[in-house]
This record gives structure tokens, sequence and C-alpha cells, in this order.
């Protein structure tokens, strides 16, 4: 599995939790490098649908067990869904956009498998065991 995380610099919790995609969601073609640009779209593509399939679950009023309940509560929130269902759209091709042009204005940085991504057009080759982190980057007022 592919391991996606998230960090920025002088905070100790991440970004979002860790997760992880086999490599034949992320990428079609296993035996060359692609550019990053593909790679960063994919990404963004999945979370687009985990965020809408979040959204749809929520309509559904959903048993917990003694254990999720203790977990969630622990967090702060018991969430057994049941909402009225009124999702928020996302166009797709905007976000990517956004995500794209973010990574070109520096906004934050792409380490795949201990090395810094410097374009979106770099090939990368992805494997089974990659680790791929975002670093938010965060500007320094005055400076």
């Amino acid at each position: 599995m592919i391991n996606i995380s998230g960090k920025s610099p002088g905070q100790r919790r991440p970004l979002f939790k860790d997760w992880s995609i086999s490599l034949n969601q992320l990428i079609d073609n296993q035996n060359s490098p692609i550019p990053f640009k593909n790679i960063l779209s994919q990404i963004v593509t999945l979370e687009v649908t985990a965020f809408e399939n979040r959204q749809h679950d929520q309509q559904m009023l959903r048993v917990l067990t003694e254990k999720q309940i203790q977990d969630q509560a622990s967090q702060g929130k018991v969430d057994m869904g049941g909402r009225e269902y009124n999702p928020q759209t996302v166009n797709r091709e905007e976000v990517i956009k956004t995500a794209l042009e973010a990574f070109q204005d520096g906004l934050f940085l792409t380490v795949i498998d201990e090395k810094e991504i410097k374009s979106l057009d770099e090939p990368v080759t992805i494997t089974e065991n990659s680790h791929i982190t975002f670093i938010r980057l965060t500007l320094l007022i005055g400076g």
C-alpha cells in the first residue's frame, strides 16, 4: 500500500489522518515514471470521492458499538449520522486546478520516498511501498 501523510512545520498534529491506497488506484501504467501532476491530480480526485462518500454516509442513521461510542466520545463528539442529506457540491476540475496551482505557488512541498518533488512535470516512479508526504508551508509575518 502507498502511504499518504500530511505535516505542517511547528505543529505536533498532522494535517490529516494518514491514509493508504493501492498502487492501481493511483496510477494506470505501473512500469514507467509518470509526471507528478498526474499523481497529485489522482490523489485529489480520490479525496473528493471520499468527501462525497462521507457526506452521503451522514444521511444514514448508524448503530454504534460500545467501542465506537467510547472512541468518538474521547474525541469530543459521538456522531450517529441521520442528518438531512444536503450535499456540498464539488467541482473536481476546479479542485484539481487549485491543488496544482498551490504546488506551483510553493504553498506546500511534496516528498515521495524521501525525495522532494520540485516540478509538476517531474517524472516519478511509485511502488507499492512508496510514502507520499505533503508538507504545508506557512508564510512568516514581516519576513
